[in-house]
């Protein structure tokens, strides 16, 4: 049995590198497979059975010996992290005439201009399912707060936390989890707002991962034996556990998944992270901080939350109307943000998250920005009939999950942002916005992950069985399938395939 294993992994590491990130199933199962298996998985008898079609592959990771990046995860023959990491210079998000106005104007900045202090932002996506929460401790210098990623990750498969108040220097970052291998990475910090971006696995759309590339970190999963690297010994041990039938007890650790049995998905979870050859660290996007940026909302506007949090990771805002009223175009809700610093703090774009759930519909945007001595206001109509607006030098996109992205064509000095709500997609009777960003740099800011919708569903009938099949979608952690018969009765059930049908 050991040798099977030895060669199942030996096949899967061969096959790893040529396919696609991280469709897996639920349990943490690849979905697909080739047509042939799909013919064996349909002709099987008795029950009905969901199987899925696809044409993407999945790819898995290798895990990084000695590599020269600013993200370090601590893996077999590698030197301590925190000897070894690279600084991110916390200018890197201004070109050299930012760098000489923002000095300018600091010499020139009120006394309040004292009180700005540093962010740092940090993000873990989803996209490995597992049966029981997992914790990530995430560790800023002696600061610690935790990001707590469900079993279930289909209403929010991303989580944050913020570092604020940070005066200048060097701090390093630490982000642990039982099964992960540790991940340091150095930041240098200034007064601006640093966000750092990770996922549990590597996401789809954005090339090779290469050094310096426009890309999320990598928080890389295969710790079996808990002294935070991922090496042969835990290869060993993982097979040896699966050899020896499976028994998670005492040794949680090699149960990547979760599901209180170690068996051939725990297999699986592990060549993701194992001998990982791509870059993982993560790229540091540049934000206005929150410390620099005042709110207010608007007449006849109820706030459940801190308005302060929308530049945070740590809580969303309710907006709604005091009496009771729907938001219309005659009862907007309304949030004024000001950066009385603009000058200083320069922008490129503004990125506002309300979630998918109920994103907003209709809002127009009013930007008051400073130019030479002049002050001048542009309004940006938002409206799903038409998701891409260019005004000026300014383009307006909706991503289609909850995000309308304004993208100024340049860095400017904004002085006030006014966010007047019109219309919601789904409820309109209150607007919860998740996070609001003003950008320094769109340039070096990394893209939204691609969420594909499935399309080409096709059926076949079999004996008492029917297949379905579908093309594969990108960055998706599992499908539902939602199937209704003739009397109306509804079953949701999901897409099932497990390594030993392959």
């Amino acid at each position: 049995m050991k040798r099977i294993v030895s060669c199942l992994l030996a096949a899967i590491l061969i096959l790893t590198p040529c396919v696609s990130s991280y469709a897996t199933e639920p349990n943490g199962t690849d979905l697909t497979q080739d047509d042939s298996n799909l013919s064996e998985a349909g002709g099987q008898s008795g029950d009905a059975e969901y199987v899925k079609e696809s044409e993407g592959q999945k790819t898995g990771g290798s895990h990084v010996e000695g590599s020269d990046t600013d993200g370090r995860q601590t893996t077999e023959g590698q030197p301590d992290a925190g000897e070894n990491s690279s600084v991110f210079d916390g200018d890197a998000g201004m070109d050299e005439i930012g760098k000489e106005d923002s000095q300018q104007d600091t010499q020139e900045e009120p006394e309040d201009s004292k009180e700005v202090k540093g962010q740092v932002d940090v993000y873990i996506a989803q996209t490995l399912e597992w049966e029981k929460p997992v914790a990530f401790t995430i560790t800023l210098n002696e600061q610690s707060k935790t990001i707590t990623l469900p079993a279930d990750s289909a209403k929010k498969v991303q989580e944050g936390v913020t570092f604020d108040g940070l005066s200048a220097g060097t701090y390093n970052l630490r982000i642990s989890a039982p099964g992960f291998a540790d991940y340091t990475q150095q930041l240098k910090v200034e007064d601006w707002a640093y966000k750092l971006s990770f996922a549990t696995g590597f996401l789809g759309g954005y090339g090779e991962y290469t050094a310096g590339g426009k890309h999320p970190g990598v928080l890389l999963i295969g710790d079996v034996d808990g002294d935070k690297v991922i090496s042969e010994e835990d290869e060993r041990l993982l097979i040896d556990l699966i050899d020896a039938g499976g028994e998670a007890g005492g040794h949680e650790l090699a149960d990547l998944n979760r599901d209180s049995r170690i068996d051939l998905t725990d297999l699986e979870y592990f060549v993701q992270g194992y001998k990982v050859t791509q870059d993982i660290s993560s790229m540091v996007e540049v934000d206005v901080p929150s410390s620099a940026i005042k709110t207010a909302a608007g007449d006849q506007v109820k706030v459940e939350g801190e308005l302060s949090n929308l530049f945070k990771g740590e809580g969303s805002v309710t907006l709604t109307r005091e009496g009771g009223a729907g938001i219309t175009v005659d009862t907007p809700v309304t949030v004024d943000f000001e950066i009385p610093q603009g000058e200083r703090f320069q922008t490129g774009g503004i990125v506002i998250d309300s979630g998918e759930e109920n994103p907003i519909h209709t809002a127009l945007v009013d930007i008051t920005y400073t130019e030479g001595n002049e002050d001048y206001t542009i309004t940006i109509p938002i409206d799903e009939v038409e998701p891409l607006l260019k005004a000026e030098q300014v383009v307006v996109t909706d991503d289609g999950h909850g995000r309308i992205i304004i993208n100024l064509g340049s860095q400017i000095a904004v002085k006030k942002v006014s966010l007047k709500i019109t219309g919601m997609k789904k409820n309109n009777n209150l607007a919860e916005i998740s996070r609001v960003e003003f950008v320094n740099d769109m340039e070096n800011r990394i893209p939204e992950p691609q969420r594909d919708i499935p399309e080409e569903l096709g059926a076949k009938a079999g004996n008492k069985t029917f297949t379905l099949n579908w093309k594969a979608c990108v960055n998706v952690t599992g499908y539902e399938v939602q199937i209704e018969d003739e009397a109306g009765q509804q079953e949701v059930v999901y897409a099932r395939l497990f390594l030993e049908d392959r």
